[in-house]
């Protein structure tokens, strides 16, 4: 680490490959690849920084907590735009107007779990802070279980950036508890939230830079001391989020600017080889690698968000009248003309597209959303997939109300005939969560497999069985299922089971849906540290819940 850091401040060059074409980054890991990184970037573009290079000026500001909170009521008092009567759905964006706080770009996402698949696509980059609300009039308790799971749910759907050689960037938190009550109880509030507020402070000192104390305020007094104490410190937040971000080429923020101005007049998803082509029409620089340097840019600025081979170049639009109609589910009164999807997950083509036109009147959107275009986008973020027997017939995983039926796991005693295996993903730290909405993606994945198809699935789990390649080989089923089915997600389990003969069989059975899970957790859930674990083939054989396990 030190060699290459003297390397570096010697301006040594790092845009050389070796024989094999690769970069001094690419043998690098962790927070020393970022860095070298960084320095490569700028001698390999080094004909985009001629023209110069602009501060960055402009951050997100996510407005997160449960529903009910007060969160798009202290987003207005910083100055953005929306109704307060009106029950948030998906994410509303707007910039701030207020002179403490800066040109901050203020997410307001909904507290409603079946929108907190949205919540992941706005929380990653270096330049995005967070302010957490909660209901100061819960009791204690209460509220350390509500600010333990949204600090946890951002950790997890945060990747783990690095910026100095060893330097975890910790994201910025500003806590807010709001309240309606009396002046005369305003003080019991401040002192007995402020001091959960303290434990919370001490068990996530590592994971987050806290800013400034906890605020306790009525958020309908936008003119209000408290709530301009609130803004200052949303300022430094801002401040000290802007000194970890690098500068941008002037050409990636002009042509970045330009090319989304004109082309969310057309539309607002795209095919990202499409997007690539029209980039590159307006400038040579913007070839090739340089094209991932301006989508690089555009994400990090939350001005487009990539899903596998498409772009988002609309956030809100996305989040708020594609996803808002159909992933709150029936349980969300706030919004009866969401859609209204069957026990078993499933909805019809029509009934999609009668919930996009109800909440597009709702909501007044001048524009009209083809419900073909919101079915891919709900296809490429795993959200839903179609039916495998019925016509116009799309399952969302997510909105599944089914328990998981008597006979789907049904007993069969390991014998000298029969065998079993499992293992188990699970959080490595106690204060980590797999995010909420990642066992849907993997439901949605295990459909769209080469090596098994799902049998059966339920809420939080699924019995799925192998594709036999040929007439030799065995068929093997598995039971793969969230082990906590609470807010908090720690740990899934897999158990493969198949006659005894088949035993390599049933192995790699299990690696192939381990390796799956996996695969989805690393873009759903990027900031969880898990760690793969043996469950006991007593417990597992003899059908215990929660069965035991080893490392």
């Amino acid at each position: 680490s030190k060699t290459i850091e003297a390397l570096i401040q010697g301006n040594a060059c790092v845009n050389v490959k070796d024989r094999d074409g690769r970069y001094p980054h690419e043998y690098l890991y962790g927070p020393l690849r970022s860095i070298v990184k960084s320095y490569w970037t700028r001698q390999h573009f080094a004909v985009l920084y001629r023209d110069g290079a602009e501060p960055p000026d402009q951050v997100k500001l996510c407005v997160v907590g449960d529903k009910e909170a007060g969160k798009t009521t202290v987003a207005l008092a910083m100055g953005a735009e929306g109704d307060p009567s009106q029950r948030t759905a998906g994410i509303e964006v707007s910039k701030t107007c207020r002179p403490e706080v800066g040109d901050t770009v203020v997410f307001d996402v909904a507290g409603h779990w079946g929108y907190h698949h949205t919540h992941s696509l706005v929380m990653r980059g270096i330049s995005t802070l967070f302010s957490n609300i909660l209901d100061a009039r819960l009791s204690r308790n209460e509220i350390l279980e509500r600010v333990r799971y949204w600090l946890c749910f951002i950790s997890a759907a945060r990747p783990r950036n690095w910026h100095n050689f060893l330097e975890f960037i910790r994201p910025l938190m500003v806590t807010v508890g709001s309240h309606g009550d009396p002046e005369e109880s305003k003080e019991a509030k401040q002192i007995m939230f402020r001091d959960v507020m303290k434990i919370i402070y001490e068990e996530f000192k590592e994971e987050f830079n806290f800013i400034g104390e906890a605020h306790v305020l009525d958020c309908r007094q936008k003119d209000s001391e408290d709530m301009h104490s609130l803004m200052v410190d949303v300022g430094k937040a801002r401040e000290m989020c802007l000194k970890m971000l690098p500068d941008v080429p002037t050409i990636c923020k002009r042509i970045g600017d330009e090319v989304l101005c004109e082309q969310r007049k057309k539309s607002k998803f795209y095919n990202k080889e499409e997007f690539r082509l029209i980039v590159e029409k307006l400038s040579d620089g913007l070839k090739g690698e340089g094209f991932q340097l301006l989508l690089d840019h555009l994400c990090e600025s939350g001005e487009v968000v990539e899903v596998d081979d498409r772009l988002v170049i609309d956030l809100q639009w996305m989040c708020l009248f594609a996803l808002g109609p159909v992933m709150a589910g029936k349980d969300s009164p706030d919004f009866p003309v969401c859609l209204q999807a069957n026990p078993d997950g499933t909805a019809s083509k029509d009934d999609i597209a009668r919930a996009l036109r109800q909440f597009r009147e709702l909501k007044g959107s001048p524009v009209d959303l083809d419900v073909d275009v919101a079915i891919d986008i709900y296809k490429h973020l795993g959200v839903a997939l179609e039916h495998p027997t019925k016509e116009n017939v799309y399952i969302f995983p997510g909105l599944i109300q089914q328990e998981r039926p008597a006979n789907a796991w049904e007993v069969i005693q390991a014998t000298p005939t029969y065998t079993y295996v499992g293992h188990r993903i699970q959080c490595r730290l106690e204060i980590q969560i797999i995010t909420p909405v990642s066992f849907p993606v993997i439901q949605c994945s295990a459909a769209k497999s080469d090596v098994m198809f799902v049998e059966e699935w339920w809420q939080g789990g699924m019995k799925v069985q192998s594709k036999k390649k040929n007439r030799h080989q065995p068929e093997l089923e598995a039971l793969v299922e969230v082990t906590d089915k609470t807010r908090y997600i720690r740990s899934i389990d897999a158990i493969v089971r198949g006659p005894a003969h088949s035993q390599g069989n049933c192995m790699r059975f299990l690696d192939a849906i381990m390796h799956m899970i996996m695969s989805v957790l690393d873009k759903k859930s990027p900031g969880t540290i898990t760690e793969r674990r043996y469950l006991s083939h007593r417990h597992i054989s003899n059908h215990i819940m929660m069965p035991d396990s080893y490392s």
